[in-house]
C-alpha cells in the first residue's frame, strides 16, 4: 500500500512540475483578484481556499475557515514541496483513492477545450483529522482558476468544505467523485447529462430533512406518514440515486443540486474520463 502511495504521489508531482505556460501581466492580475475572491468568500462562507500553481507546482495561495478545528495547519505556502502537507491529516483508508482522485481531476482540468474551462468543478471527498484525534468529512471542489490564451492552465483552485458532523464514520467516502456542469450554454440535455433523476416533491422533503440530521421518527411527524413510510421512502430514494447508504445520498443529492431539481453529470466509479471527455 505504501509503494503504491509514493508512486501516486509521485506520478502526481511530475504531472503538475510537467505543465507549461506563457503568464501575461493580464493573467497575474487575474491571479490577485482571485485571492481577494477566494479571502472574501471563506470569510462569507466558512470555507477553504487553495490554489495550485503549476507552473511551480506547489501552492501559491492559501485561506483556510478550518485551521480551528483541524488537528494541524493544512498547507504553509512558504513551503516549497507543501503539496504533501495536506496528506498528514488524511484518513489512512482514504489516501490512495484521493490521489487516484487528484489525478483523475487535474488530468480532467487538463484537457478541457479552452471553451469550456470554467464549464466544470471536479468534486471529491475525504476525510481530515480535527483536534480531538476524529476525522471529520470534507468535500473539495476543483476548477481551473486561471489559464493561458491557448488554454493551458495556470492555476487550479481547490475549495474545501466540512460535511455535516453525522457523516465522520462513513466508510468509502473517497470513491465518491464527481465531475459537475457549471453551465448548459445551448446543449442538449443527453449531450451533457449520463442520468437525468428526478425525485417527487415528498422524496426531495425527506432527503432534505435527511440532510439536516433528522431522524425516521422526526421525519414521519413532519410529513403526517407512518415510519415505515419513511424506511420505504429511503429505499425508493436509494435506488434511484443508487446509493447504498441514505446519509450519503443525501450528501450526494446537496452537492449535485438535486435538492433544487437540478440535473447533473455522474460518473461511476472506474468510468474512463476519456469516454465522457468525447460528448463535451
Amino acid at each position: 500500500m505504501n509503494q503504491r502511495i509514493n508512486e501516486l504521489k509521485k506520478e502526481l508531482q511530475e504531472l503538475i512540475g510537467a505543465q507549461t505556460c506563457t503568464v501575461t501581466p493580464e493573467m497575474e492580475l487575474i491571479r490577485e483578484l482571485k485571492y481577494k475572491e477566494a479571502k472574501r468568500e471563506s470569510k462569507l462562507h466558512g470555507k477553504s481556499y487553495s490554489i495550485v500553481d503549476l507552473k511551480e507546482g506547489r501552492f501559491a495561495y492559501h485561506v483556510s475557515a478550518h485551521d480551528k478545528w483541524l488537528s494541524a495547519p493544512v498547507i504553509d505556502i512558504n513551503e516549497p514541496n507543501n503539496l504533501e502537507q495536506i496528506y498528514n491529516l488524511t484518513h489512512p483508508d482514504d489516501l490512495q483513492k484521493v490521489i487516484e482522485n487528484e489525478l483523475r481531476g487535474i488530468n480532467f482540468m487538463l484537457e478541457l477545450p479552452i471553451e469550456k474551462k470554467e464549464d466544470f468543478q471536479f468534486l471529491y471527498m475525504r476525510r481530515l483529522l480535527d483536534k480531538s484525534g476524529n476525522f471529520q468529512l470534507c468535500l473539495h471542489r476543483l476548477s481551473v482558476a486561471v489559464w493561458d490564451e491557448t488554454g493551458k492552465p495556470w492555476l487550479l483552485q481547490n475549495c474545501t468544505e466540512k460535511l455535516p458532523g453525522y457523516f465522520k464514520n462513513l466508510s468509502q467516502i473517497s470513491e465518491f467523485y464527481l465531475l459537475f456542469p457549471l453551465t448548459q450554454p445551448n446543449r442538449k440535455k443527453r449531450e451533457i447529462f449520463v442520468n437525468n433523476i428526478w425525485l417527487t416533491e415528498q422524496e426531495l422533503n425527506i432527503l432534505q430533512l435527511v440532510y439536516d440530521g433528522r431522524n425516521q421518527l422526526y421525519i414521519a411527524k413532519k410529513n403526517f406518514i407512518s415510519v415505515r413510510t419513511v424506511k420505504t421512502h429511503f429505499t425508493t430514494i436509494r435506488m434511484k440515486l443508487n446509493m447504498n447508504n441514505i446519509h450519503m445520498a443525501s450528501v450526494f443529492a446537496k452537492l449535485t443540486g438535486i435538492l433544487m431539481q437540478l440535473l447533473f453529470l455522474w460518473i461511476e466509479w472506474g468510468e474512463d474520463i476519456e469516454e465522457i471527455m468525447k460528448g463535451i
